[in-house]
């Protein structure tokens, strides 16, 4: 845009005028009052002198200050931007820590500790009873190995090899542990699904005893069929 803006009454190319002529009078100012020095007391044209510069001096200093009134104001889009408040920020939920299968033990820690006491009581009386109200309480689904890694659900506690619990804000995924009323002998470990089930200390003979370490995880299909996804460990203890 080539128009000329207008402000106050004057046109820029009238202010780029005015800068010059205060210019012009600053300069004259200066010569006149280099001759009043030289001059002084020489002549009596001094004190007029005097006066005119003092005049002088009065008029350029009431140019200066208009020239400032109409220098151009700065466009908004010169504004530098304001900063962003660095202030306190609202924390971020910290996300859930899971291991390399998925598993976050804060979530699965408090059942895996209420098993292995169960199964550390198993010498006690009313065993089945005990595990049946476990069973119950934590809303168990009961599941039996029929061999080659076929695995469907139980429906009585003595004869399911394994129990599952279904893992919070995990679609159809369940943490599984043993039948701890099922001690493990090599019948169990090697045709019962445990080798393949879990990760274990067996060498030989039987053990009296599970102590879970870590879930093995399944999933269960439309068929009601269970799935292994990742294998468990165990530490077995033969009393």
């Amino acid at each position: 845009m080539e128009e000329a803006v207008v402000e106050n009454g004057l046109a820029i190319d009238q202010l780029y005028m005015l800068v010059i002529v205060s210019l012009t009078l600053n300069v004259f100012s200066f010569f006149s009052f280099a001759y009043m020095l030289m001059t002084r007391g020489k002549n009596d044209m001094t004190p007029k002198l005097q006066a005119d510069i003092k005049k002088l001096t009065n008029d350029v200093k009431l140019l200066d200050i208009k020239v400032r009134d109409f220098q151009p104001k700065r466009a908004v889009t010169e504004v530098p931007p304001i900063e962003a408040f660095g202030g306190f920020k609202a924390e971020e939920p910290t996300a859930e820590v899971e291991d390399e299968n998925g598993l976050n033990f804060e979530v699965i820690n408090p059942f895996l500790e209420k098993y292995n006491l169960l199964a550390a009581s198993m010498s006690v009386p009313k065993q089945r009873q005990a595990c049946e109200t476990f069973i119950k309480d934590n809303d168990l689904k009961m599941i039996h190995y029929g061999g080659l890694m076929n695995f469907v659900s139980a429906v009585d506690v003595e004869e399911s090899n394994y129990w599952a619990w279904k893992i919070p804000n995990k679609k159809n995924l369940y943490a599984v542990v043993p039948n701890p009323m099922i001690p493990c002998d090599r019948e169990v470990y090697e045709r019962g699904g445990m080798n393949t089930t879990f990760e274990a200390n067996y060498k030989d003979g039987v053990y009296a005893r599970y102590v879970v370490l870590s879930p093995a995880t399944f999933i269960i299909d439309e068929s009601n069929a269970w799935k292994l996804q990742n294998v468990g460990e165990l530490n077995l203890i033969r009393k």
